[in-house]
């Protein structure tokens, strides 16, 4: 059977409002952004048929949908998440398995929540997605926003016709919702298609088959406790314990600490397992905290600090256990990305510990102790001649050389942000770091290359010696 529109198969779905003039606007200019960079777009105003046939076709012989979530311009009814066939293409594009990144103007960024709130309850999920926002005003500002859309779709799954057809619209909302849509397939290949199904798959399997790494299996576990049906188990293939067995069994001091805290942010139980716990209890403890600073929408970074957990966090790192040591690394990693937790981390003394993690971890702990690193040594003079300071520098460069790809990207994003500071981007042109920010500027993915650009913007910068060497 012929396709309703040519060529039958796209890479992208655009999803918006026509009745938000900005939206139309936005969406244009995206579709001619991605167009530039080789990829194919549906569009409604592009397409010979734009039907609801056409539409959902269009959907589900996409590899990826964009939302641009939008308000209504003043006009009731006309807000994305009102709109009927916005809905529908969001519906089709969970009920095929494909991966939805939402988008929104800069100008509208502090509204996004007020947007969410008139979303359907089956697609609350999309407020856990991280958003990317556009400027459509500063063509740099833009430009890096089209970049981190295609890393993001380039990262996701692609294939319309994948096995993760089988799950129901539940299991994808479910997966969505916790940021493991990318997964799929391989729950699916795992003969899953209801969330009741996920109660079959161990701990083992969601590692092994799956692919989750501990933190991912931690999230999915409590997230999964929320959301199954009654007569479902935990993830593990346990049966929920009877009211009495639940009655007189111990309780887990982690678990009510956690329940404390999510009734009112209060993290200072979690901490004092933290503090005072066997070695057993801080890693643990350490887990949970990582996997809570992951998501920042609900403020938890902050209130993470100042429950005073970075100070034990930092001593884990210097004498925990290899998995302590992991799981501080992670919760510190997540912890970074706020500019207050960035200046406490420091201030604890984490960095010489992270350069060392950076130095003799494992390739997972190198790729954690570069992002940090990265974080810290944003806005700050004083960070970033620490870091260099404790040998940094060289490590990151070798990470830059033999790394994975993430762990490359992540290296330069350290650099760039080290070569602001004059005598750091000496010392990264000496460490061997200008062909290979080169390299991976020809090689990278999208947000690599803006990373290997903007160090070697840094680098150019009061000095004849590295331009040439950049130039050469």
């Amino acid at each position: 059977m012929a396709p309703l529109n040519s060529p039958g198969k796209w890479d992208i779905f655009i999803s918006h409002t026509p009745r938000n003039p900005n939206a139309v606007i936005l969406a244009e200019k995206l579709n001619n952004s991605l167009e530039k960079l080789g990829r194919t777009v549906w569009l409604d105003v592009n397409m010979q048929h734009r039907d609801e046939a056409a539409m959902e076709e269009g959907v589900k012989n996409s590899a990826s949908v964009i939302a641009i979530i939008t308000d209504g311009d003043g006009q009731s009814g006309c807000a994305y998440f009102e709109r009927p066939f916005c809905l529908k293409e969001l519906r089709w594009a969970v009920d095929a398995g494909k991966y939805i990144q939402p988008v929104i103007r800069v100008e509208d960024k502090k509204r996004f929540g007020e947007f969410m709130e008139g979303a359907p309850k089956d697609l609350h999920f999309l407020g856990s997605v991280d958003l990317i926002d556009l400027h459509r005003g500063a063509i740099q500002y833009w430009d890096t926003g089209v970049s981190m859309i295609v890393q993001r779709i380039d990262s996701a799954p692609k294939n319309a016709s994948s096995s993760s057809s089988s799950l129901n619209t539940e299991v994808h909302s479910f997966l969505n919702e916790i940021g493991l849509s990318q997964f799929a397939d391989k729950f699916a290949e795992l003969g899953v298609s209801t969330l009741e199904d996920l109660q079959d798959v161990d701990k083992d399997m969601l590692a092994t088959d799956v692919g989750l790494n501990k933190l991912q299996i931690n999230k999915f576990a409590r997230n999964y406790a929320n959301v199954r049906p009654a007569s479902a188990a935990i993830p593990g293939g346990r049966r929920s314990a009877t009211p009495a067995a639940a009655a007189a069994a111990p309780a887990d001091p982690l678990n009510v600490y956690i329940d404390d805290m999510e009734r009112g942010k209060d993290f200072s139980g979690l901490v004092g397992v933290l503090v005072n716990g066997d070695l057993e209890q801080r890693e643990k403890a350490a887990n949970v905290l990582a996997t809570l600073a992951d998501d920042n929408q609900n403020g938890h970074r902050q209130a993470i600090a100042e429950a005073g957990a970075i100070p034990p966090l930092v001593q884990l790192l210097r004498d925990g256990s290899a998995e302590a040591k992991w799981n501080a690394a992670c919760a510190l990693r997540n912890l970074s990305g706020d500019a207050g937790c960035a200046q406490a981390i420091a201030k604890a003394g984490a960095i010489p510990l992270l350069v060392q993690l950076l130095r003799n971890g494992s390739a997972g702990a190198k790729e954690k102790a570069a992002v940090t690193l990265r974080n810290l040594s944003a806005n700050s003079n004083d960070r970033r001649q620490a870091i260099a300071e404790a040998g940094a520098i060289p490590l990151l460069v070798q990470l830059l050389r033999d790394g994975s790809a993430e762990a490359k990207r992540n290296a330069a994003g350290a650099l760039q942000n080290l070569s602001v500071d004059a005598g750091c981007a000496q010392a990264i042109a000496e460490a061997g770091a200008i062909p290979l920010l080169v390299q991976l500027l020809r090689d990278g993915s999208a947000e690599a290359k803006g990373n290997a650009a903007c160090a070697l913007q840094g680098l150019s910068a009061n000095s004849n010696d590295r331009k040439q060497a950049i130039a050469e």
